[in-house]
């Protein structure tokens, strides 16, 4: 019998999060909108108005490589 798509892709993303070394830092992380997280993404419009993005992001994991940090958002 063949697995459907999605419980393929959910399989792939739980083997990813069990053998990373990325460390869950944040949850629900408020983005802008009066929040006490990181300030909304403002992005300029073409006719000079521009566009917030705000919202909460799921979780944020972060792993420390040398010199290096890397950040990955799951939303």
């Amino acid at each position: 019998m063949r697995r459907p798509p999605a419980a393929l892709l959910l399989q792939a993303i739980l083997a990813e999060l069990e053998q990373s070394a990325f460390v869950p830092t944040d949850f629900e992380l408020p983005i802008g909108a009066e929040s006490e997280g990181i300030p909304a993404l403002r992005l300029p419009l073409p006719d000079g108005g521009s566009v917030e993005v705000y919202g909460k992001v799921d979780r944020v994991d972060v792993m420390e490589s040398g010199n290096e940090t890397f950040v990955r958002v799951i939303d």
